[in-house]
């Protein structure tokens, strides 16, 4: 079986996980906050963010490929 495991630690961004998924899954004020005041904190928590929001991006491009082909297909409407 195949195991993957992480080759390094980023504090940073598993914070940056952690806000996030805590936004996706149950959104509120308070999250939200939370979230805008680690950005604020530091440049790398705005880095690590957007690594994650790449990743998530990444991620369900690939699973909207594979349930999908259709909406990859379908023409966009540019206004």
């Amino acid at each position: 079986m195949l195991e993957i495991t992480r080759k390094s630690c980023d504090p940073d961004f598993d914070d940056a996980w952690r806000l996030f998924t805590a936004m996706h899954d149950n959104p509120s004020s308070a999250t939200a906050r939370d979230l805008i005041t680690w950005l604020e904190q530091h440049p790398q928590h705005v880095r690590a963010f957007d690594e994650v929001l790449t990743l998530w991006a990444l991620a369900g491009g690939g699973l909207v490929r594979r349930t999908s082909p259709a909406v990859l297909q379908a023409p966009v409407a540019v206004q």
